[in-house]
């Protein structure tokens, strides 16, 4: 007698898990109700602001010496007489000489970044070496 209830017991038991597992994993009815119709498709987002990304106004003139800072690999910089060191988004090969005396007109590029982050990103609009 004993083992007849056991068995009843368990099976009563796998078939209360069972339904709840089948109660439980059924799609609710209120998740198919809150999906929009195909015509109510979310529009597309907006085209992405690119105004940040154009050079600020603002020439400046700077005069300094090409120096190549030892970090992540060397980065050139125009360090000026009062120490700062600018860090140009491209500087011309033939310019790239430790110690070359030039005279840059740049735009700040405050909206740039690099892996050297030595100093404040400019890009140079004209470039010229000084006499030594």
């Amino acid at each position: 007698m004993t083992r007849s209830m056991n068995r009843m017991a368990f099976s009563f038991g796998v078939a209360a898990v069972a339904a709840f597992l089948v109660i439980s994993c059924a799609p609710k009815k209120e998740a198919t109700e809150t999906t929009p119709p195909a015509e109510e498709a979310t529009p597309p987002p907006a085209p992405m602001d690119t105004s940040s990304m154009a050079p600020p106004a603002g020439e400046m003139t700077i005069e300094g010496v090409v120096t190549k800072v030892p970090v992540e690999g060397g980065c050139w910089v125009i360090k000026t007489a009062d120490g700062t060191q600018y860090e140009p988004t491209v500087l011309v090969e033939d310019l790239r000489v430790e110690g070359e005396k030039v005279r840059a007109v740049v735009v700040p590029r405050p909206n740039m970044t690099s892996v050297c982050m030595v100093g404040p990103m400019v890009e140079i609009v004209r470039i010229e070496r000084m006499a030594s």
